[in-house]
């Protein structure tokens, strides 16, 4: 497991899925996840920094995000909505994942919501094929 964590400013499209104004500042968490010892899950992570009770560090992202935002930020994750989509992997991808570019992958967009609704967390995801098997359940309500 490799984690990184830095603050930037939120760009248009983050900021809008955070339901923030663009520029405002972000607490930003890479990680790079192995199965059997080859990169297979590289995630962005990122959530308003003003939502932080406590100084953070890399170390601190080394547990799952939730436990983070709820230990530091007193927030539980309620819901998400994600969005499922294949890509290929560009340029940069295939260096972190350690790929051919143009490579498969499955590209997961989430946002997470607590309690009221209001959204918390925006997640990028990105898997491996070689690594994963997705299924679906459907159920009618």
């Amino acid at each position: 497991l490799s984690v990184t964590a830095e603050e930037c400013a939120a760009t248009a499209d983050e900021a809008q899925k955070l339901g923030l104004q663009e520029g405002t500042k972000l607490m930003r968490c890479n990680k790079l996840c192995a199965a059997n010892k080859h990169p297979a899950i590289y995630c962005e992570d990122m959530f308003d920094a003003r939502l932080l009770r406590e100084p953070v560090t890399d170390k601190s992202f080394r547990a799952p995000i939730f436990q983070l935002l709820q230990d530091n930020c007193r927030i539980n994750c309620f819901m998400d909505i994600s969005q499922l989509k294949p890509i290929v992997a560009t340029e940069e991808l295939a260096e972190i994942l350690q790929i051919a570019p143009g490579t498969p992958l499955m590209y997961i967009e989430e946002v997470d919501f607590d309690v009221d609704g209001n959204p918390v967390l925006f997640s990028r995801q990105y898997f491996v094929n070689d690594y994963f098997q997705y299924n679906i359940i459907r159920k009618r309500l």
